[in-house]
């Protein structure tokens, strides 16, 4: 008896971790996002380009403070967050400014789409930042 109970306790407890899409009317589950640490996998330049990014490029959101935190590769960033109704804002975007060979562009690019971001998706561990409805930057969780 005692095995089950425990069973039964540890799988009603287990936290399932669901696809949020916050673009479709779901439920807002922003826990998500705070809970993770995102690091950078693609850069949507424009329609036909993409750029696949290897470097340690990173984002974090801060639910207490309202604030985004990381590095871009070589320079840490911060800058002030506002969410509700499915919506992002990521502005006043702000860096160490090292010059760093080989990845100071893809940086670049990195915080000025941050700017850019006026909502986003969470699909299973993937975060998908856009400006409207055009992809701008996607994430994957660590």
């Amino acid at each position: 008896m005692y095995v089950l109970l425990t069973t039964f306790l540890m799988f009603s407890c287990a936290q399932k971790v669901p696809s949020t899409d916050t673009s479709s009317g779901q439920t807002d589950n922003t826990g998500i996002l705070y809970a993770h640490k995102w690091y950078l996998k693609k850069i949507y330049k424009d329609i036909d380009t993409t750029e696949v990014v290897n470097k340690k490029a990173f984002i974090q959101f801060d639910s207490v403070n309202a604030k985004v935190g990381g590095n871009g590769s070589c320079n840490t960033f911060g800058g002030a967050l506002t969410l509700g109704g499915g919506k992002m804002k990521i502005s006043n975007v702000f860096s160490t400014k090292m010059f760093c060979e080989g990845v100071q562009q893809t940086e670049d690019d990195f915080f000025k789409k941050l700017e850019n971001v006026n909502r986003f998706e969470i699909k299973d561990s993937m975060l998908l930042l856009y400006q409207d409805g055009r992809m701008l930057l996607e994430f994957e969780s660590g």
